[in-house]
C-alpha cells in the first residue's frame, strides 16, 4: 500500500515524477543512482527466487551423498514418486485443458481470449521447485524431507520435456475452442 501510494504521488507530481524518471540533464536527480537501483533491483525478482531453489536442491543433494556414506538415509517410495509425476504430468494437464476448453467452448464465462485460455491451461502443470522449497523452508521440516522432495524434483526436472506434448495438446484445445 505504502509503494503504491508513493508511486501514485512521484508519478502524479511533476516535479517528482522529473527528478525520478528524466535524463539526468533534464531536471533527474535521481534517474542516475536511485531509479536504476530500483530497476536493477526489480530485475531480480523473477531470477533471483530461482537462483535460490537451485542452491537449496544442491545442497540438499550434496548432504544427502554426504549423509550417504556416513548413514543410511530412507528413499522416498518409488509408488509415492510415480504418483506425484503421474498427477503432475498428466492429471493436472488433462483436467485443466478439459476445463478451460469446455468452459471456453460452451459458455462466456471466460472472454475470448485463445491466450488466456492456453496460460490458464498450462497453470497447472508449471514449476513447482520454488513453491516447495518455500513450504518446506517455511514448516520447519527436516532436513531428510528436504533431501526427499529435492529427489522429486530432481526427477521431475529430468523429464520434463514431456510437457511438450501438453504444450501441444493446450494449443490444439485453444484452436479447438475458437
Amino acid at each position: 500500500m505504502v509503494g503504491a501510494l508513493l508511486g501514485l504521488l512521484i508519478g502524479m507530481t511533476p516535479v517528482l515524477h522529473r527528478a525520478f524518471f528524466s535524463s539526468t540533464y533534464s531536471g533527474g536527480v535521481f534517474t542516475a543512482w536511485l531509479t536504476e537501483s530500483w530497476k536493477n533491483i526489480g530485475g531480480l525478482f523473477v531470477p533471483l527466487p530461482l537462483i535460490v531453489a537451485g542452491i537449496s536442491l544442491y545442497t540438499s543433494y550434496q548432504d544427502s551423498r554426504h549423509s550417504e556414506n556416513s548413514t543410511a538415509t530412507t528413499n522416498t517410495p518409488l509408488a509415492t514418486t510415480a504418483f506425484i509425476l503421474t498427477v503432475r504430468f498428466i492429471v493436472w494437464p488433462l483436467v485443466s485443458i478439459g476445463v478451460i476448453y469446455a468452459f471456453a467452448k460452451n459458455s462466456r464465462i471466460l472472454v475470448s481470449d485463445p491466450m488466456l485460455w492456453f496460460a490458464m491451461m498450462l497453470m497447472p502443470t508449471g514449476p513447482p521447485a520454488m513453491k516447495l522449497i518455500t513450504m518446506v523452508q517455511v514448516s520447519d521440516a527436516g532436513i531428510e524431507d528436504e533431501r526427499k522432495i529435492a529427489k522429486i524434483l530432481t526427477i521431475s526436472y529430468i523429464i520434463s520435456p514431456v510437457l511438450a506434448v501438453v504444450v501441444v495438446g493446450a494449443l490444439y484445445a485453444s484452436e479447438a475452442a475458437i
